[in-house]
């Protein structure tokens, strides 16, 4: 019933190699470059934002 839980390959040899290369540990992992770019995208888009509308209000506009 939970063969599939239960008989897993151990895979933590593997992983413990593939963790422990020379890089940044914040980019490593499956997913982990694509969410960053979108994270970094976001985060800058925001503060554009930001210091567009502040300039704006200093300015004077609306």
């Amino acid at each position: 019933m939970f063969n599939w839980i239960v008989n897993r390959p151990n895979r933590v040899i593997e992983l413990q190699k593939y963790y422990q290369q020379p890089g940044p540990v914040f980019l490593k992992g499956r997913l982990r470059k694509p969410i960053i770019v979108a994270y970094s995208v976001m985060l800058s888009g925001t503060f554009l934002g930001a210091l567009y509308g502040s300039v704006r209000m200093a300015q004077g506009k609306k």
